[in-house]
């Protein structure tokens, strides 16, 4: 074999060798960074849904203009306004007159009877009218007989007794069943709460 064919030979041979080595990529390379899965974009609520919750674990039914539709946690269409109430599955059901609810989404929740607050709110009632009207007695026979320690005690008493009797009532106000409605059709944020968890609803 001539050195000709030899020096092509080798030509050849590096030619390869260096296509081979282009061809595989460098174990230095950057590798691309692996793009998961993109999370979904929150849902807003749709329009003239109404939520209707429960803030305990009692259950109420929802009736739409007198007509029982379904139980709590759920959710009902209202294009038009309709007349609302929720009561409980109970013999002796609490009844809430919710009003005019539909279109535009918005959220319900029914609150139980408070029992602690209700019951508290009865007793100081009681104790604060019993003040009271002890409170007149020794002032009208304190400040009228000249006894000025009766005349103060009954002052005393009953300023005490009012106070207390006004407390009472803003417990038992604070105790009654109520409905607490929320638009979700206002600008910003609300947070509220279902029956799996919660979540965020807005506009902007």
């Amino acid at each position: 074999m001539s050195n000709l064919t030899r020096l092509l030979a080798a030509t050849t041979a590096v030619a390869a060798w260096i296509g081979v080595a282009t061809a595989q990529p460098s174990a230095n390379a950057p590798v691309p960074p692996t793009v998961g899965p993109s999370m979904p974009a929150p849902v807003p609520p749709p329009p003239n849904v109404v939520e209707f919750l429960s803030a305990t674990e009692q259950a109420w039914e929802v009736m739409v203009d007198r007509q029982s539709t379904c139980t709590t946690p759920c959710r009902v269409q209202l294009d038009r306004p309709h007349w609302i109430t929720m009561r409980t599955r109970e013999r002796r059901p609490l009844r809430l007159e919710v009003g005019n609810l539909g279109g535009g989404a918005a959220q319900v929740t029914a609150h139980d009877l408070g029992t602690g607050k209700y019951v508290t709110g009865i007793t100081a009632t009681t104790l604060g009218g019993m003040a009271v009207v002890c409170g007149i007695v020794f002032t009208a026979v304190g400040c009228g007989g000249d006894r000025d320690g009766m005349c103060t005690a009954g002052l005393i008493t009953g300023g005490a007794g009012i106070a207390t009797t006004l407390g009472g009532i803003w417990l038992i106000r604070a105790g009654l069943p109520r409905a607490k409605v929320r638009p979700l059709d206002r600008y910003g944020l609300a947070v509220y709460a279902t029956g799996t968890g919660g979540g965020v609803a807005g506009a902007f």
